[in-house]
């Protein structure tokens, strides 16, 4: 910066050097998050939560994985496996 003749030349480098600095700010803001959240983790192995991977997956940029399918094994999945997570005793609103 200091070997720039032209004013508008330092004032060049320095807000490329400001863009430089953002971009590292945020990126260990980012790591920080993923250390706050395998501290935060009750998990024996933090590699093992679900909750951790998402945070390293969004930190690396990639998709979240989907979720998994219903278990259609047993022959309840559809309206009759729906019905059997309400409580026992609880009536549904008509129409339902």
């Amino acid at each position: 910066m200091i070997a720039a003749r032209a004013a508008s030349e330092r004032r060049e480098i320095l807000r490329q050097r400001r863009a430089e600095l953002l971009r590292r700010v945020e990126q260990a803001r980012a790591a920080l998050e993923v250390v706050e959240c395998a501290l935060g983790c009750d998990h024996d192995d933090v590699t093992g939560c679900a909750h951790f991977q998402q945070a390293v997956l969004e930190r690396i940029g990639l998709p979240a994985p989907a979720p998994p399918a219903p278990d259609v094994r047993d022959g309840r999945a559809g309206r009759r496996g729906a019905r059997r997570s309400r409580p026992r005793g609880t009536v549904s609103a008509p129409g339902r």
